[in-house]
């Protein structure tokens, strides 16, 4: 709806039907009241925060929306860099700017959707992850057709601009027996590209020429990704599972590489080899999981996202937990105990060996996604929480709807500087599911479940404004 009319228009409206007016000119004043209380930065510049949809690109040193709004109808539940500025998304959305998009969509540097790139996906996209040559994306989920390939699960789709088959799946078709809930990148010990699934499949990568079940994978398997390879869409040898069942509440949630490749982190709410741990790091090259982490970091609830700094030396988890890893604390009447950490939501690791650092935001609801600036300083959260209440009760609460920019450095348990975050509030009015950033970090694509988010400066509010 536009918020400006001309004065003949508005004449004319108060003529036609006088109660209609009174009646515009009180949600006019209402939405302002809603959203003037809003907590944001005071600036003159602000006017009111965009109708978005479902996602949207902000600025990530200011928080402002960056046009255009492209107004994603439904759902937005992943996000990823395509490694030249703009961003792969997926979901449960069928449309994006107006044109059918079903579940899954490229959006361009320039903000812009792209016309060619369509997949079509008949079923929720719920992970979205990009190779490292930026030629191949790879899609899992709940769907059996895509890129106009019947897939079941987990697809590779063609990202090259220049290929007849820009969209299409690729011959790469590991058949999921179920859900893929997340996929990451990474490399084998033999040095060919693997991709790393999630979720709750107990077969995936199954050689057809093989008896049913030569490859069972239950819930975690990677497979080889080099179309040279005979073994293109296949499992690997790589099985952390082995003969033990992986199961629990929730099982696998979220999955994360290091750098280097050689470490695999996979948290969520389950078992491997034995143990109820819930956050795992996993050789690369072995599948053993390192027992320097087990059972340290031992969440007491579920782990959703994990992200890695760009130096390979923090692990940042978020979910939904109280306590996460142990420490050796004094008491008077017992002497020296183990004791849990207590970190609300969100935490960080030591990657050398599975400990807990002083960096503390402490959410006050589910944490969803985590990304890490290219740089390492900041790190971007979101989820379903309104606040971030500091590592201590003597520590401000500072306001923070569904996502936040937090200063990465870590200290002891201080109000300054660990877990403190910066100004930027873009305020989404839902709870936000994804987050990607582009190569440099100036942008932040947030996606999730929302209608408006970020600020725009009147020059930039042209009424390019789309909601769902």
């Amino acid at each position: 709806m536009r918020l400006f009319r001309s004065q003949s228009c508005i004449f004319d409206l108060f003529r036609r039907n006088i109660s209609r007016l009174l009646i515009q000119i009180a949600l006019v004043a209402i939405m302002s009241i809603c959203f003037i209380t809003m907590p944001r930065e005071a600036s003159a510049d602000y006017l009111f925060p965009p109708i978005t949809g479902c996602g949207a690109s902000i600025d990530a040193s200011n928080g402002r929306t960056l046009s255009p709004y492209l107004g994603v109808n439904n759902t937005i539940s992943c996000s990823a860099s395509d490694g030249a500025g703009g961003f792969y998304i997926g979901g449960f959305f069928t449309q994006v700017n107006g044109v059918t998009r079903n579940r899954i969509a490229h959006i361009l540097p320039n903000g812009s959707l792209d016309a060619a790139w369509n997949p079509n996906a008949d079923g929720e996209v719920s992970t979205i992850a990009v190779s490292r040559d930026r030629k191949t994306v790879y899609a899992g989920g709940d769907f059996g057709f895509i890129g106009t390939q019947g897939r079941s699960y987990i697809a590779a789709l063609n990202a090259d601009p220049s290929s007849i088959n820009y969209g299409k799946a690729t011959a790469w078709n590991p058949r999921a027996s179920h859900y893929v809930k997340a996929l990451a990148v990474g490399v084998s010990p033999n040095g060919t590209p693997v991709v790393y699934a999630i979720g709750e499949f107990r077969t995936i990568g199954e050689d057809p020429n093989l008896v049913p079940g030569t490859y069972n994978r239950n819930c975690i398997a990677a497979l080889n990704a080099d179309p040279s390879s005979i073994n293109y869409g296949r499992a690997t040898a790589w099985n952390p599972s082995g003969s033990w069942p992986v199961h629990g509440y929730t099982g696998p949630q979220a999955i994360a590489v290091s750098p280097d490749g050689l470490t695999v982190y996979i948290g969520g709410a389950f078992t491997l080899g034995g143990t109820q741990h819930g956050l795992f790091a996993i050789s690369a090259q072995t599948g053993v999981v390192l027992p320097i982490w087990s059972p340290s970091p031992n969440p007491n609830g579920i782990i959703y996202a994990i992200a890695v700094s760009p130096d390979g030396n923090t692990v940042y988890v978020g979910g939904d937990f109280t306590e996460i890893g142990w420490q050796r604390v004094y008491l008077k009447d017992n002497g020296y105990v183990e004791h849990p950490y207590y970190r609300k939501n969100i935490a960080a690791i030591r990657a050398v060996d599975g400990q807990i650092t002083g960096w503390n935001p402490r959410a006050n609801d589910t944490v969803k996604t985590i990304s890490v600036s290219p740089d390492g300083r900041t790190v971007y959260a979101g989820g379903e929480f309104t606040k971030l209440e500091g590592p201590l009760t003597t520590c401000p609460v500072v306001t923070r709807n569904k996502v936040a920019a937090i200063d990465s450095a870590a200290s002891e348990p201080i109000c300054n500087p660990t877990g403190i975050p910066t100004s930027w509030d873009p305020n989404p009015n839902g709870d936000v599911y994804a987050l990607a950033l582009n190569p440099g970090g100036s942008i932040v694509y947030v996606g999730g479940y929302f209608t408006i988010i970020g600020s725009v400066i009147p020059s930039a509010n042209t009424g390019n404004q789309i909601g769902h």
